[in-house]
């Protein structure tokens, strides 16, 4: 099963969110047992990289990210992914990245906390909560 990982998600994880760490911690063990094949965009690692600066002490940045790239799949932004993107309905672009990353990988769900940002998607799109029920209910 191919899951695409919104950034959010990612950074729950990261930056020891809570109450959403548990959840998202759950799916990126999946990713590592390669139980699940994890994808993300390679936008979110250089988003990632900015946001967790001031919370993370440069010595451990790269470290963070070089786990993170062990276990996750980045999907390449394209031209074509850019233009489908620029091009959509989706009110939030960055949003149409993800979708567009999503498809272009094949995945069979979009993990994500902002579903409702994802309306015209023809991937499934669901919470972390959602996904660990779908895989639960799968095994």
């Amino acid at each position: 099963m191919k899951i695409y990982l919104d950034t959010n998600v990612i950074l729950d994880v990261v930056l020891i969110r809570h109450p959403f760490f548990s959840d998202a911690q759950k799916i990126l063990e999946w990713c590592e047992e390669k139980t699940v094949h994890g994808y993300t965009s390679v936008l979110s690692f250089s988003n990632i990289a900015y946001i967790q600066r001031p919370r993370t002490p440069p010595r451990d940045r790269i470290p963070k990210l070089i786990a993170l790239r062990s276990i996750i799949t980045p999907v390449d932004v394209t031209a074509t992914i850019l233009d489908q993107a620029l091009y959509s309905n989706f009110k939030d672009f960055e949003d149409a990245m993800q979708y567009f990353c999503a498809r272009s990988c094949g995945a069979d769900y979009l993990v994500t906390r902002n579903t409702e940002d994802f309306a015209p998607a023809e991937i499934a799109v669901v919470t972390p909560k959602d996904f660990l029920s779908i895989y639960h209910s799968l095994q």
